[in-house]
């Protein structure tokens, strides 16, 4: 989903960008809020 991997995913819940659900020792991410998720550009700042 969305052209990442879960390694992505778990760092995004790491950060707290995504709330969880445990269900039998397994975390769910709600499928809404990972195709609403808009990353945040990355790289250096622009030069003023």
């Amino acid at each position: 989903m969305r052209g990442v991997t879960r390694q992505a995913i778990a760092k995004l819940v790491s950060k707290g960008k995504f709330t969880t659900l445990e269900i039998a020792g397994h975390k769910l991410v709600k499928r809404a809020d990972v195709e609403a998720y808009k990353p945040e550009p990355g790289g250096r700042p622009a030069r003023s």
